[in-house]
């Protein structure tokens, strides 16, 4: 045992091989990493109230920095030795009311324990984190005072979107158009609705204007995915003063290359296989366009659905809260957003992979006589899915109503609505909806596509639970003007099955039902990207 090197985590057998070791040019090369990351702190994210360099001014104070590091998600320091880092993390640090997150170790270290699972993750510290902006909801201003502040906090701005996300697509289109001479790139999903958060990624489709076969049997002229792949990552790589951390997953169902695009430091999604993401974020779009209370109602729904872990990777995707949210709006009782069979009765169809993609946005629509408040769509929301039969049935955003399970099991049970599904089954029955899932929400243009397969039970029980807790909020907070909901909403955690506590801020109201175990208490968001909205 005493032959054994905690650095190398390695073992010798015997004296003289250890000490040779511990002379050795990789063993000291590890031995001085890890010296330099018990000297080192990772700040991040980095409050919007300071500059970075304010920030090294601000830890001067507590020792010698021997080098510093900025990046517009995070400011790595080292010290000079490791009693200041000690310090540092001894205490809380605040700055202008934004108590810092501060972690040991330099920010690769810490990338790599998230990916091994040893450390939360790095994305969980990110600029909208509920600690950075909690002091939005301790205002003594009303609910709409507080939504706007907080919309100002976490969504994109159209001056970000333009000066960091916009000229992107463009770049590719003249990058690539030496590999693929007609390729066009398009923005989809959140960037492209106007409902992405400030760290959100930008998802692209490239369209390289030719037919992409997935047979291996094809002609050498033909493209094919593992082709183009092969193509964009070779320019991607040679290209590394433009493109870093460049990832490929060619296995997804829609397979697509992550990279860092350097110029204005976004994260990118790109995909080659079709354009139905774009159709899809244009419906959404348009539906948020609507009404001024859908934008707002969503991004609240997006967020709070993240901070409690609800949506993410294996859980509800961001697109299918959208169109959970769109089908909610679109109930009799609501009456806000027309199901989309409305909107193409006066077009005709253009056909994307067998699938109608397109919509009369001009179409003449009854005007809205709901008046209720977003605060009070919120609480409908939570009633109408607290209450929702998933078990068995389907949520359909193209005509806004729900069938069961065995309608589609049964396609001649359905509507006429559903005429376009019925018609693609009966070229390929293996392609039909996912309905034995826990959740199944059809996506109103692929309607094949369950957008919540991958969510599972447990996700959906704490979906419905953090449901019917809403309800309890928005009840009791609806006695004060809705003026505490939203910290009220965010910062109550489910802790037990059985029986819950709500403590509505400033104890002007409290509920003990035996329902539900809650106390008050404040949860770190987790970081969960969208899928397209």
């Amino acid at each position: 045992m005493s032959n054994y090197c905690d650095v190398c985590s390695m073992y010798f057998q015997d004296e003289h091989s250890f000490q040779s070791h511990l002379a050795g040019k990789k063993h000291l090369k590890k031995l001085n990493q890890r010296q330099v990351l018990e000297r080192s702190i990772v700040i991040s994210p980095i409050p919007k109230c300071i500059f970075p360099r304010g920030l090294i001014n601000i830890f001067q104070q507590y020792g010698t920095i021997k080098r510093y590091q900025f990046n517009p998600q995070y400011l790595e320091i080292e010290f000079d030795n490791r009693s200041s880092v000690d310090y540092v993390l001894k205490k809380p640090i605040w700055v202008k009311n934004v108590k810092l997150n501060i972690e040991k170790g330099s920010h690769n270290s810490l990338r790599k324990q998230n990916s091994a699972g040893q450390c939360k993750e790095m994305e969980s510290l990110g600029l909208i984190n509920f600690n950075n902006i909690e002091h939005i909801f301790n205002e003594d201003t009303t609910f709409d005072d507080q939504l706007q502040m907080f919309l100002n906090a976490v969504q994109l701005t159209d001056v970000e979107i333009e000066t960091r996300y916009e000229t992107v697509c463009t770049e590719l289109d003249r990058i690539f158009r030496v590999v693929f001479p007609k390729c066009k790139t398009y923005k989809f999903g959140s960037i492209q609705t106007g409902l992405g958060f400030k760290e959100c990624d930008l998802d692209i489709y490239m369209d390289v204007d030719d037919p992409i076969y997935e047979t291996k049997s094809t002609s050498a002229d033909f493209k094919t995915t593992a082709k183009i792949f092969k193509k964009v990552k070779e320019v991607l790589y040679k290209m590394n003063c433009v493109f870093s951390k460049i990832v490929l997953i060619p296995k997804a169902k829609t397979p697509i290359i992550k990279f860092w695009y350097l110029p204005t430091e976004v994260s990118c999604d790109l995909s080659f296989k079709n354009g139905l993401g774009i159709s899809k974020s244009y419906f959404i779009k348009y539906c948020i366009s609507l009404d001024s209370r859908i934008r707002p109602l969503v991004m609240l729904i997006k967020y709070w659905a993240r901070h409690f872990k609800i949506s993410g990777t294996g859980k509800i995707c961001n697109y299918a809260l959208v169109l959970l949210t769109i089908f909610y709006l679109q109930q009799p009782s609501v009456n806000i957003i027309p199901p989309l069979t409305a909107l193409r009765n006066s077009c005709e169809p253009r056909v994307i992979n067998g699938w109608q993609v397109n919509f009369n946005e001009n179409t003449i629509l009854p005007p809205v006589t709901n008046q209720s408040s977003v605060a009070q769509l919120l609480h409908g929301f939570f009633i109408f899915y607290a209450t929702f039969e998933f078990k068995s049935h389907v949520i359909c955003p193209i005509d806004g109503m729900i069938h069961t399970d065995l309608e589609f099991k049964e396609v001649q049970n359905l509507p006429s609505s559903m005429d376009t599904y019925k018609a693609y089954m009966n070229e390929d029955e293996s392609l039909s909806l996912n309905v034995n899932k826990p959740m199944c929400v059809q996506d109103p243009i692929e309607l094949n596509h369950n957008v919540t397969s991958s969510a599972q039970y447990s996700t959906l029980n704490s979906f419905v639970k953090y449901c019917a807790l809403g309800i309890e909020i928005c009840t009791l907070s609806s006695k004060n003007e809705y003026k505490n909901l939203m910290k009220t909403l965010l910062s109550t955690v489910i802790k037990k099955r059985d029986t819950f506590n709500i403590t509505i801020c400033g104890n002007q109201y409290q509920s003990n039902n035996g329902l539900n175990s809650m106390e008050t208490c404040t949860d770190a968001i987790g970081t969960n990207r969208g899928a397209h909205s």
